[in-house]
C-alpha cells in the first residue's frame, strides 16, 4: 500500500530542495503509487523547490497558517497512510517504509497504531542548536517507551481510514502553533493512541543558529498549552501559578532553573542554563498571554521584536564563555552519569539571570504599572462563583498517579484565573469562561490586597 507524504511549507526554507528530494526518494521506495504533497500556504511568491518528479504534487492553501495547509493535504491525499513531515527537515531513506510499517504492523486493526511519531535531530551549528537538539525539542513527549503522548507532525503519520471521517487539524483553535498536540488529542478521543518509533533513523532538523530559534519556539509553545488547556483542562498543558512564576523571571528572583550538573563542562552547562532559562520565561509569557486573551484582558505586554533584538544581545555577551568551548564539544556533548552530580561546579555566576529579569521587563511585561494598580479588591459577586464544576478531562493521563493529579487540579483552571487577574491587578471580568468552584473563592479570599 503506497504513502502520500504532505509537506506543509511557506516556500522560504533554506533547505526545501533538499528536504523534497528526501522525501521524494523516501516515498519511492515504498512501492509504486506514492506521492509527495507541498502545500504552499501564502498569498504571493516564495520559490518552488527545483524537484522534477512524478510524485510531486504542488497545491495552494489559504495563507491562514500550517493547519490549513495540512487539511489541505489531508483532503487532497489519494492513500490513507498519510506521514507529515516539515519543510526544514530532511528525511532519512527508509523514513516512509520505516512508518509505513509501522502504520501496518499486525496490531493495527484495533487502531493500536493508527498513528505513529518517531526521533528528531538538530543539525548542531553552534551553541544554540547543539541546545536544542540536547533538549530532543522536536520529539514528542513520551508516555512511556512505547507510546507518545503527541504528534509532532516533523516526524509522524497516521492511518486516515483507521480515523473518523472528516478528522483534521483544528485550524480554528490553532493556526500556527500547537495543531499536531490538538491533532493527537482528537485521535485519542477516538481511542487512538500514539505509537513512538524510538529505533528508527530520525529526520534531520535544520534550524537557524539564532537565539530566535528559541525564543519564538518557546512563545508559541506557551500560546499553545493555554489554547489546549482552556479548550480541554488537560492537566498536562496546565502551568501551575504562571503568574508568579513568571514574575520571579521578571525580577530575576526565580532560581530553579537546571544547571545541567550531569555535563562536565561548565561553559556548555552555563549556555544550556542560559538558554533554558529564556525558553521556559517566553514559554510563561505565551500562555499568560493567551490566558489574558481568553479573559478580555492583557496579561502580558509582548514586544517580540524588541525582544529579539535584546536576546541576540545578551547571547553575544557569552561570547567569551563559548569562545572557550571546542567547536567539536557542541556536536557531541560528554555527559556522564555519576553519584557526585549535587557537587558540580557552580554556574550561576555565569548566568545572566538578572539580564534576562531586565529584558522582559522591558518587553514582555504585564501592562499593569504600580501606578495603575488599584488599591481596593477587585469586586467579587455571588453570581460570578454559582455553576456546576466540570470534570476533568484524563484520557491522555497514562497511570493512576497522574490520574489523581488530574483530579487535584479540578479547579486549578479557576484559580488560575482569579489569582492571575488579581496579583497582577487586572480587574476581573464581567463574567468568567468557567465555573469557579467554592474551592477558588477561599483561595480569593486568602489573596492579599494588591499594593498601592
Amino acid at each position: 500500500m503506497p504513502v502520500s507524504v504532505v509537506i506543509a511549507s511557506t516556500l522560504d526554507s533554506r533547505v526545501l530542495d533538499r528536504c523534497v528530494e528526501a522525501a521524494v526518494r523516501s516515498a519511492a521506495a515504498v512501492g509504486p503509487g506514492a506521492e509527495v504533497l507541498l502545500v504552499a500556504n501564502r498569498v504571493r511568491g516564495g520559490r518552488l523547490p527545483r524537484v522534477n518528479s512524478p510524485l510531486l504534487r504542488v497545491l495552494r492553501s489559504s495563507p491562514d497558517g500550517t493547519a490549513t495547509a495540512r487539511n489541505t493535504g489531508i483532503a487532497a491525499a489519494r492513500h490513507d497512510t498519510i506521514l507529515f513531515t516539515d519543510d526544514d527537515l530532511v528525511v532519512p531513506p527508509s523514513w516512509c517504509g520505516d512508518l509505513h510499517a509501522a502504520l501496518h504492523g499486525e496490531d493495527c486493526g484495533g487502531g493500536d497504531c493508527a498513528a505513529v511519531g518517531a526521533p528528531v535531530r538538530t543539525v548542531v551549528a553552534g551553541p544554540v542548536t547543539s541546545f536544542m537538539n540536547y533538549e530532543r525539542v522536536f520529539n514528542a513527549p513520551p508516555v512511556d517507551a512505547r507510546y507518545a503522548r503527541t504528534l509532532v507532525t516533523a516526524n509522524a503519520g497516521y492511518r486516515r481510514d483507521l480515523a473518523a471521517p472528516g478528522t483534521k487539524f483544528n485550524a480554528e483553535r490553532h493556526q500556527f502553533f500547537a495543531q499536531d498536540t490538538e491533532f493527537a488529542l482528537t485521535l485519542a478521543d477516538q481511542g487512538i493512541a500514539v505509537r513512538w518509533l524510538p529505533d528508527i533513523a530520525p529526520s534531520m532538523h535544520y534550524i537557524d543558529e539564532d537565539i530566535a530559534t528559541v525564543a519564538v519556539r518557546a512563545i508559541k509553545n506557551g500560546r499553545g498549552a493555554a489554547r489546549i488547556y482552556l479548550a480541554r483542562g488537560l492537566v498536562h498543558n496546565y502551568l501551575p501559578a504562571p503568574h508568579t512564576v513568571y514574575e520571579g523571571f521578571r525580577t530575576g528572583s526565580y532560581k530553579g532553573y537546571r544547571r545541567y550538573r550531569e555535563i562536565d563542562s561548565v561553559e556548555i552547562r552555563a549556555v544550556y542554563a542560559t538558554l533554558n532559562l529564556i525558553r521556559h520565561a517566553l514559554m510563561f509569557a505565551g500562555y499568560l498571554t493567551d490566558i489574558g486573551t481568553s479573559l478580555g484582558h492583557e496579561l502580558i505586554e509582548l514586544d517580540q521584536d524588541g525582544l529579539l533584538i535584546e536576546l541576540r544581545s545578551l547571547v553575544d555577551g557569552l561570547g567569551e564563555v563559548i569562545a572557550r568551548v571546542p567547536d567539536e564539544a557542541w556536536h557531541d556533548v560528554p555527559v556522564r552519569l555519576r553519584r557526585d552530580m549535587a557537587d558540580a561546579p557552580a554556574i550561576d555566576h555565569l548566568v545572566p539571570v538578572q539580564a534576562i529579569a531586565d529584558v522582559l521587563s522591558r518587553f514582555a511585561a504585564p501592562p499593569w504599572g504600580p501606578a495603575r494598580r488599584t488599591s481596593a479588591r477587585p469586586p467579587i459577586s455571588a453570581e460570578l462563583f454559582q455553576g456546576v464544576v466540570a470534570r476533568p478531562r484524563c484520557r491522555s493521563v497514562p497511570n493512576a498517579s497522574m490520574a489523581r493529579t488530574a483530579r487535584f487540579t479540578v479547579t486549578a483552571r479557576s484559580v488560575l484565573v482569579c489569582s492571575m487577574v488579581v496579583i497582577l491587578g487586572a480587574p476581573l471580568p464581567d463574567r468568567l469562561p468557567v465555573h469557579v468552584p467554592r474551592l477558588a473563592r477561599l483561595f480569593l479570599d486568602e489573596l492579599p490586597t494588591p499594593a498601592t
